[in-house]
Order: C-alpha cells, then sequence, then structure tokens
C-alpha cells in the first residue's frame, strides 16, 4: 500500500486534471489507484452512479466518511482515522479544486478510500493548495507509549522504518531521504526553505549546520549563492529546526546558553536538539522520544558529533530524575521545548507528561495541532494551571491547516 500511497504524491498534479476532466465528462466519482502486475500502477475512475449499482458496499463505504454525495460542505470526522498530507503545488493545474475520493488498492486486494480535501495558502504571493486525505475510520489498537499517531499504518511503518535504519548502517546512510520518513518527518523542495531564509539569516551559522547535512543523506539544496562564495547545501528540515530555534530565542531568549537547561519533548531523529547545540554548544540538553524513535536519535546526534545532547525513554522520568546527567529531583528545566508531540499524545500520555516533566519547567514553547476547539480548550486550562501569560500564534508559514504555537511562562510561588 506505500507504494500507492507514493505515487498518489509524486503524480497529484496529473490525478487532479484527471479528476476534473472526468468530473465535467461523468459526473462526481472515485478515483481508483490499485497495483496490477509486475507492480504496475493502475488508474481508472468511476462515477458514483455505477459504483452505487456494481458496487454498493463502496458506495455506503464513502457515504459513511461524512460527504454528503449529493455536494455540499464536508464535515470530517479525524478520529481513527489515518491522515496523509500531500505536497504542496504552486499554481493549482485547474481553475477549481474539487473533494476527490481515492481508492488505493494493494496487491493483496485489501483497499483504503480516503477523502481528499484541497487546503489553499498564500506561499510568496501565489496561490498554492495542500490536499489532505482523511482515511475511513479503524478500529485501531492503543497505543502502548500514547502517541496516537502510532496506532495509524503511517506511524506504525516509521517505527518499523527507524527500527531498520537503527539495526542496519545502510539503510541509516539514506534515512532522511526515504519516503516513509519524510511523510512523519521532513521536507525536500527548496522553495520551503526560501520561505524561512526571509525571516533568518545563515551567515553566522550556515556553514557550522552544513555538517548536520552530512549525516542520513537528506534533500539538499544551496541556499544564500553559490558553492564557496558564501552560500552553503541545506535541508529545508534543518532551515525549519533553524527557524524555530530563532522563534524561541525571540519569544523566550537563551540569556546564559552556558548554563541554560533544556528539555524536548518527541524531538523525532534529533534535527531540531542538532540545531540548538550546534548553535549553543554549552548548554545542557535532554530529549525524550519513545523506542525505537529514540534509538534513532542517538545514533544520528553521535555521528554528527552533538555529543550535549542527552536522548531518553518517557520510563526514565517515571520515579524522578535522580541520577539523569547529575540532575536531582529538584532541578529545573529553563526551556521546555515540544514540536507537535504533545497535542498527539492520547489522555494518558497528557496526564503522564503533566504530572512528570512540565512541572520542573520554568517557560514552554510548544507546537500545537490540536483541532478539535474543546480539546484545545482543555489543555489550555491544564497549561494554566503551570503557567501564565500563554501566547498564542499562527505557524510560519500560515495556512490553512491552522497549526499554532503556545508560548507561556511558569506561575512563580507566592510570597505569602
Amino acid at each position: 500500500m506505500n507504494t500507492l500511497k507514493l505515487f498518489l504524491k509524486k503524480n497529484q498534479v496529473e490525478l487532479i486534471k484527471i479528476y476534473a476532466n472526468e468530473l465535467n465528462a461523468k459526473g462526481a466519482g472515485i478515483i481508483a489507484i490499485s497495483l496490477g502486475a509486475e507492480s504496475n500502477v493502475l488508474v481508472g475512475y468511476y462515477p458514483f452512479e455505477m459504483v452505487k449499482e456494481k458496487d454498493p458496499h463502496l458506495y455506503q463505504r464513502v457515504g459513511l466518511m461524512g460527504q454528503s454525495l449529493g455536494g455540499g460542505q464536508a464535515t470530517v470526522y479525524f478520529k481513527n482515522r489515518m491522515v496523509i498530507t500531500l505536497p504542496m503545488i504552486k499554481n493549482p493545474p485547474v481553475e477549481e479544486l474539487n473533494i476527490i475520493y481515492f481508492l488505493l488498492t494493494g496487491a493483496d486486494g485489501k483497499s483504503e478510500l480516503f477523502q481528499g480535501i484541497p487546503q489553499f495558502c498564500e506561499v510568496g504571493g501565489v496561490t498554492s493548495v495542500y490536499y489532505v486525505l482523511i482515511g475511513e475510520q479503524q478500529n485501531y489498537v492503543k497505543d502502548p507509549n500514547h502517541w496516537v499517531v502510532g496506532q495509524t499504518d503511517a506511524g506504525k511503518a516509521f517505527k518499523q522504518f527507524c527500527e531498520e535504519a537503527v539495526e542496519d548502517d545502510e539503510v541509516f546512510k539514506t534515512f532522511r531521504s526515504s519516503h516513509i520518513f519524510k511523510e512523519m518527518i521532513g521536507m525536500e523542495e527548496k522553495w520551503q526553505g526560501d520561505e524561512y531564509l526571509e525571516r533568518v539569516s545563515l551567515e553566522a551559522h550556515g556553514g557550522a549546520l552544513e555538517r548536520l547535512d552530512s549525516v542520513g543523506s537528506p534533500v539538499k539544496h544551496i541556499y544564500g549563492g553559490r558553492l564557496g562564495e558564501g552560500g552553503v547545501e541545506l535541508s529545508p528540515t534543518t532551515l525549519r529546526y533553524y527557524y524555530t530555534l530563532h522563534e524561541i530565542v525571540r519569544e523566550i531568549g537563551i540569556p546564559t546558553p552556558d548554563t541554560t537547561r533544556i528539555i524536548e519533548i518527541g524531538g523525532g531523529y534529533g534535527g531540531l536538539a542538532s540545531v540548538v547545540t550546534t548553535v549553543y554548544p554549552n548548554l545542557l540538553y535532554h530529549m525524550v522520544e519513545i523506542d525505537p524513535v529514540s534509538r534513532l536519535a542517538r545514533k544520528y546526534l553521535e555521528r554528527c558529533g552533538c555529543d550535549g545532547v542527552e536522548v531518553f525513554e518517557p520510563g526514565a522520568y517515571s520515579n524522578g530524575m535522580n541520577g539523569m546527567n547529575g540532575m536531582e529531583d529538584s532541578a529545573r528545566y529553563d526551556i521546555l521545548i515540544s514540536e507537535y508531540a504533545l497535542s498527539e499524545m492520547d489522555s494518558d500520555g497528557l496526564d503522564f507528561y503533566f504530572e512528570t516533566i512540565l512541572p520542573l519547567c520554568d517557560t514552554c514553547y510548544l507546537g500545537m495541532n490540536i483541532w478539535d476547539q474543546t480539546k484545545k480548550d482543555q489543555f489550555i486550562e491544564r497549561l494554566s494551571t503551570l503557567f501564565q501569560d500563554i501566547k498564542e500564534y499562527p505557524v510560519y508559514p500560515e495556512t490553512e491547516w491552522k497549526r499554532y504555537i503556545f508560548v507561556a511562562k511558569r506561575v512563580l510561588p507566592s510570597d505569602d
């Protein structure tokens, strides 16, 4: 099935054109993509009227996804559904973009149905679009690490790939350019890096950051001029992390780099940790990540020379902080960072971090993607029991997907 998802990502412009042409000729329907003999990918189009007559079960599956087949606005429910974000397209290929249904059928005959919803944004003054694919409702087995995304097929594939990259050096050599890895973490288009450089300069640290992208073979581009003439070769993902550091310094500050203590929840392969400790090599940096992603982070950080980062699994915090890099239970962190990890936890996972790590932190910088307003309000209410001056602002570059940042300071005890 991953082969079909990769095909869909690479050929989405042509598929959008096919849908527009078939919609005009035959009416609304489904684009069917299947894996044929010798791994050939077959593409077909089936109007809803034909589906209703020939395959009532499939027609019912479409109806259960929340979109009226007679038209109108879509009502989408995300709970227990796979979500895939396709790459952004500048200058959409057709004038009117529609909700598109994709039916992916693997060689084993198993199929997955997705509802593709267009999301519009402005990139450098140019109208752009990316499709968000919402899968069918699934009955997932609860992830033991409380990571909601880990319950999905994409999450399971990501963890399995991390395991392979840890155990097999040949896989590790190119892990950052794997489509499985990039589906969770990573950017590859040059313009994505250019957007961050509209707000930050590489003049001071560009050369040092190049070392980080010498590990894992990410997709890289030349920024800031020609190589050897002031230009550097970096991945857009590293530039995103460099921009995140810029935002943390702007919103919170790192006034004493030699004594600052930072903890990151859900640091992935160590991308942000490597950037922060490259710019500020003397600060203490702890990172909390689930296994096997934690082991991949240790391997990556070691290979790129970031010795100042210590990576722990969540269980290391269950019984306090004693023995962890010399820190005692009473020790505190100056800054907590979480880029979406907290907002992707189930209720038990949130309980764990709110009870063990957040109380030890003086400030926090949280990337968030909780779209349900009730859950968002509940998170803010809980955050306000530990922090004050909670500030919210949209992630840059802003899109209709509505990701946002929380910055907060700890509630200091009263003198009374």
